[in-house]
């Protein structure tokens, strides 16, 4: 197992998508900032915006694209170079093969996140101070910023889940895309109605996502309800679509 995460971090190394992908995703990182400060300043927002209330926004952005693209080209490509067949041919498990690329996979989600989230925050606090923030900011910040993470992690157990099942790297981009833009919550918004409608069902199917349990624990007002629930959707969803990719793994030939 670490022959093949040394190997894959070197392959990652490598891969000239990952750093150019963390480039884009600063410049536009930091674009976007200058263009919230223009339209409060030119275009009269009476929104007063700091460092400390832009950090955790961040964590409800748009870096999931950018991590959904780049797991999906490091998880899929090498079915096509013939790679994975030539590993699992050296006597490697495919156990062994599947969490090395999904531990790899967790750290490029968490190297995208993590420039995210500085680049965004500094330009912020750079543009307009960080704040005062009260003494149980930083303690209740980290805690939701952990949840995050674990939400992160989730979402990049169902690329890696995806990217092994398609085995080709444009048709996981797509596929993963559409999973961070929302087609899965709009397909269970439609499942709520038409429980409502047709069985006069009241059923919060969305509270059960991984985009609005991270929206809620940003956005919303934190309580400890809120947190459980976003630490066990992280969890049964990291595990449930771990088994289900390894199991798919498993029972397919490698070409």
């Amino acid at each position: 197992m670490s022959g093949l995460l040394k190997s894959d971090f070197y392959k990652l190394s490598k891969m000239k998508s990952f750093p150019i992908c963390l480039l884009i995703v600063v410049a536009l990182t930091v674009g976007s900032v200058f263009i919230q400060d223009y339209s409060a300043q030119f275009l009269g927002e009476g929104i007063v915006y700091n460092g400390s209330n832009q950090l955790l926004s961040t964590f409800a952005g748009d870096c999931k694209i950018f991590i959904a693209i780049v797991v999906s080209i490091f998880s899929a490509s090498e079915f096509g170079f013939g790679t994975i067949k030539n590993i699992a041919s050296r006597g490697f498990s495919r156990i062994s093969i599947y969490f090395s690329k999904l531990v790899v996979s967790c750290f490029i989600a968490l190297m995208i996140q993590l420039v995210y989230s500085i680049a965004y925050t500094g330009t912020a606090t750079i543009l307009w101070g960080f704040g005062e923030v009260s003494a149980s900011y930083w303690p209740e910040t980290l805690k939701i910023v952990g949840l995050e993470f674990l939400l992160t992690f989730a979402y990049t157990a169902v690329f890696v889940m995806v990217a092994m099942l398609i085995r080709q790297s444009g048709g996981a981009i797509a596929i993963n895309l559409c999973i961070t833009m929302q087609f899965i919550y709009l397909f269970v918004s439609l499942a709520q109605m038409a429980l409502h409608e047709f069985f006069n069902l009241e059923v919060a199917l969305s509270d059960y996502l991984l985009s609005t349990n991270a929206a809620y624990l940003v956005n919303g007002q934190v309580t400890s309800e809120l947190m459980t629930r976003s630490l066990i959707v992280g969890v049964i969803y990291f595990v449930v679509f771990t088994v289900l990719g390894l199991w798919s793994f498993q029972k397919r030939d490698i070409k």
